[in-house]
């Protein structure tokens, strides 16, 4: 055994014990240098194997810091291999103790990561919105990989957003197209966090392959695949944490809709029990079932519902409408329906109070009736003026071949005969509202007493009717037609209004006293009062409105008074109502007074030579108007339908045509207008037992004339028409 192998081995043994549980490697090998340079040549370190011819004398130490070295000995002696065993032993301990607390450090710095991926995963799922969940990501994950800088950019349509956050600052919201590493994501198509320049970047998804943003750190030390697992598992719980907000935000939206559309529904929508205890109701149910109580169901409604709750059960949806109730002051009808509600104890009952739709319906089908039988009366009252016309026609005709007074009081009486049916015709007709306004000069006195018995009917056998007529002069401006409905409206109001029998006056007179609205002049004052229940102040003020009524439904159109306002506002007038509970109404008509009118002329005109023809599908009608033309001097071209007309080769030489306008092969109007094509300069007069013009539109150099008519008023209009 070498003296110098124990002296080396001992002293070794002696330096070692001041070194601590904490040495390194380095520690451990300076140590070893430091002692074995006290006895070289003998001894010393190399890191190249030598070539000697006794391999013992090279002996290895394998866990030197910076690679392998030897310890070469001028002798073989085990002393020396101990001792190079002792120092290899003390390396390879030194560098376990290192990776201990390499590994060690690592877990601490994992756990850490970890702990703020946490913390970045709660703190985002509590966000509400995406820039909240991008803040709190950018925060952790710059903390988490001890970055210079940290981003979460989104490039979805919906929700572009980039969240940056630098060292030391706090995160900002920026433009997505102002990120800097937004042009890596065409290289995320793995899916996997990728590692470029010194870039971290992970992508972010819908969970669908869709890749929507990505999440970037940076900084200058390499990362390693421990970093890319984290920052995968971070992206994949931004991805999730998006994707929630995203589906919770829309579930919530929806939510939103439903509950704003059932709240706003204009139907009850209520939801019970299985035995029909209220739990929820919506705002239209609240004035049905809400009281200071809690929610209660009225009691007669209630009845109705339970038999239907009975049935719902069971898994009928159950439909129906509910019979008239009385809720209140008020008689309802209900819609109905309800269901059970999947998966709980519970019915969804839906109630659409239809009241209203169904009196609309009522009256719609009282409407459809009136429009029948107007359009029955208006057909009735065509043909009836054609009879009443042919009537009045001969009569007038007759009464120049009339020389004693008893003749010419008959004939008087049938005149008057006839007036009194036009008044009805006229009365039918106003049931199909086929009148036109024409303003004229009309008497009101002749009108009040031509209407006079058929208001007398109007009113019936238990009122009176009173005419105090003492207007010196009854000429007023206005439209006939709508003056005799006026006078029969306020007359069937009357009616009304003395159910239990009563005097109604018709008075006239003259004044100049013109109400505030009217121009200072000379009227015609046409009141009407009656001695009935009389209206309050409320009914008063409305009583002139379109549509008001207070007869109660389908007793009133709400139109009589309107119209009455109407005609005294188109004939430069007033009317005024004057009322209280009790005292009966009074109404007062004011026309405007016309003293120096042009009256009708009775006399028959002069002859002419002009040529007119005259068609019309009832024979009497064609004979009586071709007889007025002919005593006129007028030469009548003997054809009758419109086909003989057309293909009569004389037609370019009249100077008039006279037509009916409702006849069955060819309407008037369009008769009128194929003669107008053969001949332009022709005069054209259409003649109908209906009131209704139109068949005048577009035609120039014509004149309409409704039925039934004087022979005077017929010979006017020819001579008229001849004379343009």
């Amino acid at each position: 055994m070498s003296t110098l192998a124990l002296e080396s081995l001992t002293s070794y043994v002696e330096r070692r014990r001041s070194l601590t549980a904490r040495a390194d490697v380095a520690t451990v090998a300076s140590l070893a240098v430091e002692v074995l340079e006290g006895f070289e040549p003998h001894v010393l370190v190399t890191d190249q194997q030598p070539a000697m011819t006794d391999p013992e004398a090279a002996l290895p130490l394998a866990h030197w810091p910076d690679g392998p070295r030897w310890l070469v000995v001028d002798t073989v002696d085990p002393v020396w291999t101990a001792l190079a065993a002792l120092i290899d032993g003390d390396l390879a301990a030194a560098q376990l103790r290192a990776q201990s607390r390499l590994s060690l450090r690592t877990s601490q710095r994992v756990a850490t990561q970890l702990h703020q991926i946490i913390t970045a995963t709660l703190n985002a799922t509590s966000a509400t919105t995406p820039s909240g969940i991008a803040s709190a990501v950018v925060r952790r994950a710059r903390s988490v990989f001890d970055a210079e800088e940290a981003w979460v950019v989104l490039t979805s349509p919906s929700v572009p957003l980039a969240m940056h956050i630098v060292r030391g600052q706090l995160p900002r919201r920026l433009d997505p197209a102002a990120a800097s590493p937004l042009h890596y994501l065409a290289t995320l198509t793995s899916g996997e966090p990728q590692h470029i320049d010194d870039y971290l970047l992970a992508p972010l998804g819908d969970g669908e392959d869709t890749v929507l943003g990505l999440l970037a750190v940076r900084r200058s030390e390499p990362f390693n695949s421990g970093d890319r697992e984290l920052a995968a598992l971070l992206a994949r719980v931004t991805s999730a944490t998006l994707h929630a907000l995203v589906l919770r935000t829309a579930l919530s939206d929806n939510e939103a809709r439903v509950r704003t559309l059932v709240n706003t529904a204009p139907v009850a929508i209520i939801e019970t029990t299985a035995a029909g205890d209220i739990q929820w109701w919506n705002d239209d149910a609240a004035s049905l079932v809400s009281t200071e109580a809690g929610p209660r169901w009225p009691a007669a409604l209630r009845r109705h519902l339970d038999d239907l709750w009975r049935r719902a059960v069971t898994g009928e949806h159950v439909t129906t409408e509910l019979e008239p109730i009385d809720i209140g002051d008020q008689r309802r009808i209900f819609a109905v329906s309800m269901a059970a509600l999947p998966g709980a104890d519970a019915i969804v009952t839906v109630l659409a109070d239809v009241t209203t739709q169904r009196a609309l319906t009522e009256e719609m089908r009282h409407a459809h009736r009136m429009e029948l039988r107007g359009q029955v009366a208006s057909s009735v009252a065509h043909d009836f003026n054609n009879l009443i016309t042919l009537v009045q026609g001969y009569g007038d005709l007759l009464r120049r071949h009339v020389a004693d007074d008893h003749g010419l009081e008959l004939l008087s009486a049938l005149s008057a005969t006839a007036q009194r049916a036009a008044a009805l015709t006229a009365q039918l007709q106003s049931v199909g509202r086929t009148n036109v306004a024409a303003m004229a000069v009309v008497d009101v006195h002749d009108v009040l007493g031509g209407l006079a018995e058929v208001v007398d009917r109007v009113l019936g056998p238990t009122i009176t009717l009173r005419l105090d007529l003492e207007a010196a002069d009854g000429r007023a401006r206005t439209d006939g037609d709508r003056f005799e409905k006026l006078v029969l409206n306020i007359a069937t109001n009357a009616r009304y209004a003395m159910d239990q029998g009563g005097v109604f006056t018709i008075a006239t007179g003259l004044t100049t006293d013109a109400p505030e609205g009217l121009a200072p002049a000379e009227y015609v004052v046409v009141s009407f009062s009656d001695t009935g229940r009389g209206m309050d102040a409320e009914t008063l003020a409305h009583c002139f409105d379109p549509l008001f009524t207070n007869k109660g439904p389908l007793r009133g159109t709400g139109m009589g008074l309107a119209s009455a306002a109407r005609l005294a506002q188109d004939s430069g007038g007033a009317i005024y109502a004057h009322s209280a509970p009790g005292e009966g109404i009074t109404f007062r008509l004011l026309l405007p007074h016309v003293r120096d009118a042009d009256v009708a002329r009775v006399e028959l005109l002069g002859r002419s030579d002009a040529r007119v023809a005259v068609i019309d599908d009832d024979v009497a009608m064609w004979q009586l108007m071709a007889q007025i033309l002919r005593r006129q001097g007028y030469t009548v071209l003997d054809v009758q339908t419109p086909e003989a007309l057309l293909n009569d080769p004389s037609l370019t030489s009249l100077d008039l045509l006279v037509t009916d306008v409702d006849m069955p092969t060819m309407q008037g109007d369009e008769l009128a207008r194929s003669v107008r094509r053969l001949h332009p300069a022709i005069g054209l007069l259409l003649v109908s037992g209906s009131s209704d013009d139109s068949a005048l539109d577009g035609l120039e150099n014509a004149v309409f004339l409704a039925k039934p008519f004087r022979p005077t008023a017929f010979v006017d209009a020819v001579f008229g028409l001849l004379s343009r």
